[in-house]
């Protein structure tokens, strides 16, 4: 990274990030063409690792690029605020970031969206009680990022 002084290491601040965002732009490529897309999304750590967790529908084309080929990059920023400078090139931007690199998987067992949902579902503020019903699954997919690579940078 560029500017060491807007790095950030703190667990702490990672966390906020991830807990305070809710849309992450998630990059993949085929044929070196690449393409994006904002969603929503959740997350666990496992073994000290990131894994970022999307749900989608069972088919289209995110599906088909992950499945040709699985590497990824993403991006999920916060706290978007203009500094005004007096300056044309005095005017700056607030942001906090988090971005890495990652593999994705596809996972399209009942079991595994069941949990995935009922994780997304945690993340809301008051989440309500449902009854999930198995044949909603049928029609969804979930994608497992586990994240290789990130940095994180803040501009306060």
């Amino acid at each position: 990274m560029r500017r060491k002084d807007r790095e950030v290491t703190d667990p702490a601040i990672v966390e906020k990030i991830l807990q305070e965002s809710s849309v992450c732009h998630l990059a993949m490529a085929r044929n070196n063409i690449p393409y994006v897309v904002p969603l929503n999304y959740g997350y666990i750590w496992e073994d000290g690792r990131l894994i970022l967790l999307f749900h989608s529908a069972k088919a289209g084309k995110k599906l088909d690029i992950l499945e040709e080929n699985p590497r990824v990059f993403f991006s999920i920023s916060m706290g978007h605020e203009l500094i005004q400078g007096e300056r044309p090139c005095d005017t700056s931007m607030r942001f906090s970031c988090l971005m890495g690199e990652g593999e994705a998987e596809i996972l399209r067992e009942a079991g595994q969206i069941r949990e995935i949902m009922e994780l997304f579902m945690k993340s809301f503020p008051a989440p309500p009680v449902m009854e999930w019903r198995d044949s909603l699954f049928s029609h969804m997919a979930c994608i497992r990022v586990t994240v290789t690579d990130w940095s994180c940078k803040v501009h306060p």
